[in-house]
């Protein structure tokens, strides 16, 4: 038996230390769509990218991963 999901989407994270690289590779070549990013203090920031209903999260810690 499947499991079922909640969205037709996929939310995936992924964390770095180079957050503008990871964003221009994801824009560019899966042609995802930058959203505003969200700052958590003293944890770092998340940068999203969208492509239809799914969401990339890259995590840039405040200490280097």
């Amino acid at each position: 038996m499947g499991s079922r999901m909640a969205k037709p989407a996929l939310d995936v994270g992924l964390v770095t230390g180079d957050a503008e690289r990871a964003i221009r590779f994801y824009e560019a070549v899966a042609g995802m769509e930058r959203q505003p990013p969200i700052t958590l203090p003293n944890i770092g920031t998340i940068h999203r990218l969208a492509c239809g209903h799914s969401i990339l999260r890259v995590m840039v810690p405040t200490a280097s991963p």
